[in-house]
């Protein structure tokens, strides 16, 4: 994503998940009679510690210095036991089990395509959507060519236009299925056996790993989980990220932005990268060096079966083009539970942060990127990859995006290719949608 300054000045408004440092207990206001104690139950003079630092008296208006761990972190995800969340888990909903890579594909090559493999994997009806990842075991090439739906209708994936062009743009190395990527795309979810076959590089057979998003939960809350790594040399520690107020005020932003699209956002995990990563790629200059920074991430720790869907985002003090280039996608859309991929996760500039309105532009490159990720497309995008297959996204005339950019009807929307700080932006209902059909986006806990 690009970043560019308009020259008019006006606030960018975003609307803002605020959620106050609770406090433990009002002052007392009166004798501690037992009447008094019923109607102020969190005072300190009616109840013991465990009593009035307990969540139900964290929203009282004072703090009460002798109540420990009395401030909350509002990216903390409410159901992970290891942090200090300010909100309560919800019901706790488990989900299926994690499904397995498999490097099993079959050999169909003949003379002409003597590195042709084919995957197989089988759909039910209660799966809304599920997300297909295939590639070789040592980054080789990785190009797909049909798609044979269970109903025998097929697919060539070099005509089909709405996929070819953006997937081998964005990861040339990995074929990333996400079905539907639009709710034009809903007939696709036939329910039996699939088949794609794909050419290989050199070697094989591929590997490839298959996730169905869950049925829906009403009433239960949809959730993202990060895992951000700092790779800059801005933080030598996991707290100085944790405790650094500009990193936090960008990534509550994000956050925000996410609860207007129906998705609470939480950072699960904080890390810093090794010494030698730091090292070389603290500095991005292309693609494929943000890739190779994308493979070299620190090995994922493993609490529970969420962990495995979470998003690597890592934070390195600058792009080398930074007035072009801010952040980064490995996959559109990325691939799930695939942790050291080079399509695994997303790259973001930290270097902007001490600027002026600094939280605001990292805060809306990092909403950017993980739409990507979750599967959305440029709305406009000149001039080669052509517009999202969405019918609610309008695309911008490709006069007027080379003339006057923010003149574009689709200018404030999170997925321009070309931020403005000038305007609050906004996500389209069937944007909203593709997201929440990604299965990093999921309803499950712990």
């Amino acid at each position: 994503m690009s970043t560019r300054r308009h020259p008019r000045s006006a606030l960018f408004g975003l609307v803002a998940l605020l959620i106050g440092v609770g406090a433990c207990g009002d002052e007392p206001k009166g004798s501690t009679t037992p009447d008094f104690c019923d109607a102020y139950p969190c005072d300190p003079h009616c109840a013991d510690l465990d009593t009035r630092c307990s969540d139900l008296c964290r929203d009282s208006a004072s703090v009460d210095a002798s109540c420990p761990n009395r401030s909350c972190d509002a990216l903390c995800d409410p159901c992970d036991d290891r942090c200090h969340a300010c909100q309560r888990c919800a019901e706790r909903v488990e989900g299926p089990a994690m499904s397995d890579v498999h490097c099993d594909a079959t050999a169909i090559g003949d003379d002409v395509h003597p590195d042709r493999w084919e995957v197989r994997w089988t759909t039910h009806e209660e799966h809304p959507s599920w997300l297909l990842s295939i590639w070789g075991e040592n980054g080789e090439q990785l190009a797909p060519v049909l798609w044979t739906l269970p109903n025998d209708h097929a697919i060539d994936f070099e005509t089909w236009t709405e996929f070819a062009a953006h997937q081998q743009n964005i990861s040339p190395t990995m074929v990333t299925l996400l079905t539907p990527m639009a709710p034009q795309f809903e007939h696709l979810l036939v329910p039996g056996e699939h088949r794609i076959s794909v050419d290989l590089e050199s070697g094989g057979p591929p590997c490839w790993h298959w996730t169905p998003q869950q049925p829906e939960k009403p009433q239960h809350p949809y959730a993202l989980r990060l895992r951000l790594i700092a790779v800059g040399t801005a933080y030598a520690e996991a707290d100085d990220m944790r405790q650094d107020p500009l990193l936090r005020a960008a990534l509550e932003r994000t956050q925000a932005k996410f609860h207007e699209a129906g998705i609470d956002l939480y950072v699960r995990e904080w890390v810093v990268a090794d010494a030698q990563t730091r090292d070389l790629y603290r500095e991005i200059s292309d693609v494929d060096e943000a890739r190779a920074l994308l493979r070299a991430l620190p090995p994922r720790e493993v609490y529970a079966p969420i962990d495995a869907l979470t998003v690597d985002v890592a934070m390195v003090d600058r792009f080398t083009n930074a007035s072009k280039l801010s952040g980064l996608s490995g996959g559109l859309p990325g691939p799930v539970a695939l942790h050291g991929q080079d399509a695994a996760g997303v790259v973001v500039s930290a270097g902007l942060l001490p600027h002026h309105r600094g939280d605001e532009q990292v805060g809306m490159i990092l909403t950017h990127e993980l739409g990507h990720y979750l599967g959305l497309r440029h709305t406009s995008s000149w001039p080669n990859l052509g517009p999202d297959p969405l019918a609610d996204t309008p695309e911008c005339p490709k006069a007027v995006y080379t003339s006057d950019t923010y003149d574009c009807p689709d200018a404030y929307n999170v997925m321009f290719p070309v931020l403005s700080m000038l305007e609050p932006h906004w996500w389209s209902q069937e944007q909203k949608q593709v997201m929440r059909w990604h299965p990093a986006v999921t309803q499950r806990t712990p």
